[in-house]
């Protein structure tokens, strides 16, 4: 089985940086991982069993310690 290229840490980090452009495709543009396609993206956010809150929860700890420093 291969090992997926998107993770949450990587999709949090691109929710907080993203302004305007939320897609699959974007997130592919600017990864760091060069052979990451939007395919990768969407299969791992189609097989993720996290819910809106949940994510939400990952991000808002993001902003809260960026506030901090």
């Amino acid at each position: 089985m291969r090992q997926q290229k998107c993770s949450l840490d990587l999709y949090v980090e691109f929710l907080i940086a993203s302004q305007k452009q939320y897609s699959c495709s974007e997130l592919e543009k600017v990864s760091p991982d060069e052979t990451m396609a939007h395919d990768s993206v969407n299969r791992w956010l189609n097989n993720s069993e996290f819910s809106p809150e949940d994510l939400w929860s990952q991000v808002e700890e993001k902003l809260i310690s960026m506030k901090v420093t």
